[in-house]
């Protein structure tokens, strides 16, 4: 449903979701888990990398430098 939310969007909440699953079971097996925080940040993080992946890249036509 693209009139729900943008690409940018749904990657930040799927990764979000998967930050808090990965929490999650780090907590159920007594591992140390990052502040919330942090795992926002990761996850924001991530879904631009994976977003900038995915985008098609712009063709760059050869150009002369201007002189400064």
């Amino acid at each position: 449903m693209p009139e729900c939310c943008t690409d940018m969007e749904r990657s930040i909440f799927i990764i979000g979701m998967y930050s808090l699953w990965m929490q999650r079971n780090k907590r159920r097996h007594g591992e140390d888990q990052p502040p919330i925080k942090v795992a926002v940040h990761w996850s924001i993080d991530m879904a631009h990398d994976l977003l900038e992946i995915v985008k098609p890249k712009e063709k760059v036509s050869p150009g002369f430098a201007k002189p400064a």
